[in-house]
């Protein structure tokens, strides 16, 4: 007897449901931004430490430039994600 759960995941069309979403919203285009925003506030911390002000107002600058293009982005092509909400924390 199936639970509620794995009925849930159930097959359509040969794919589960459940793990098609999933791996979908990793690829959202405000996503991929998302990644690019974290590894540029990552590099603006890192010269931060390394008393680097230029570089910091820089690559700060980027990331919340690309913060306004993330939201855009998601509303255009209808891709918002409780994954996405998170990464734009």
């Amino acid at each position: 007897m199936a639970t509620s759960r794995h009925v849930a995941a159930t097959n359509y069309g040969g794919k589960t449901r459940c793990s098609d979403e999933y791996q979908k919203v990793f690829f959202y285009v405000p996503n991929l931004i998302g990644y690019t925003r974290v590894l540029l506030t990552a590099a603006a911390v890192y010269c931060m430490y390394h008393e680097s002000p230029f570089w910091v107002f820089f690559l700060y600058g980027a990331s919340e430039f690309l913060d306004v293009a993330d939201g855009y982005y998601a509303r255009k092509f209808n891709q918002c994600s409780k994954f996405g909400e998170v990464l734009d924390m």
